[in-house]
């Protein structure tokens, strides 16, 4: 038998959410760029309860949330992801991400070809005069909404978002709103700023600070340890609130023993 030109040193005794164990395949996959295949990694990587939105991934890489969204097209079209839109009326998607490769959608039956009908010369219409100089495309209104709010509000609730809609709507067929110049970026953007204020994104310096304040009972050694775990949570929980932060130091802090006192202490 001929000997192996190759060693592979690996570690055996792997912690928990340390390491990712996936099928060799993805790497090899022709079809996938390197980045479609980082990212994959990285999906595959979070946990199951960790909820997929592409500005999380955009920040992480540090990269385009358009990059981002064209990596997911590809891993769709090679079968790794699955979208599904659950509400259309708010742009509501769900996710299904294997590491097989086998979520291809199914092939689409061919349509008959219909030959082309020549077309009939039109009657001319005759607007009435009663019809107003614009209308408003509420579908168009909501998706310029959906835009500014993923670009300059992405941690909005759903709530929130959804009664904002609801106004929008109220507003559009009361008429109080009767021309869709009074729809841009800018116009909406002002108008979310009026009721909602982005929550301050937490740093390396706050996870520190609530450490310090919660960490009565631990050891030095301990303490610089959650502060490192907490620090690594927060990075994958980049639009986490201090409260969510506070809970999770706790969680953190429980699972250090407490030094025993010695007679000196």
């Amino acid at each position: 038998m001929q000997k192996s030109n190759k060693k592979a040193i690996r570690i055996n005794n792997k912690a928990d959410g340390t390491y990712l164990i996936v099928s060799k395949y993805i790497l090899h996959n022709k079809d996938l760029k390197d980045f479609d295949k980082i990212l994959l990694l990285s999906i595959l990587s979070d946990a199951d309860d960790f909820n997929f939105n592409i500005t999380t991934y955009a920040k992480r890489f540090a990269c385009e949330r358009d990059k981002i969204s064209r990596a997911v097209k590809r891993l769709v079209q090679a079968g790794y992801m699955k979208q599904k839109q659950i509400d259309d009326r708010f742009n509501v998607w769900e996710y299904v991400i294997s590491e097989y490769g086998n979520l291809s959608s199914e092939p689409k039956e061919d349509k008959p070809k219909v030959e082309p009908v020549a077309e009939q010369p039109k009657e001319p219409q005759i607007e009435p005069k009663d019809k107003p100089a614009s209308t408003i495309d509420f579908e168009a209104v909501k998706q310029l909404i959906l835009k500014v709010v993923n670009a300059h509000f992405p941690t909005m609730p759903d709530p929130l978002f959804v009664e904002y809609i609801k106004t929008t709507k109220e507003a559009i067929d009361s008429g109080k709103v009767d021309t869709i110049k009074a729809f841009t970026e800018t116009t909406i953007k002002k108008s979310i700023s009026k009721f909602y204020t982005e929550p301050k994104e937490l740093t390396a310096q706050d996870v520190d600070r609530m450490v310090d304040l919660k960490s009565n009972g631990l050891s030095m050694k301990d303490t610089a340890s959650l502060k490192l775990r907490a620090k690594d949570w927060l990075k994958n929980n980049p639009f986490a609130t201090e409260q969510q932060l506070s809970t999770e130091i706790l969680k953190g802090k429980n699972t250090f023993r407490k030094p025993v006192q010695g007679y000196n202490d």
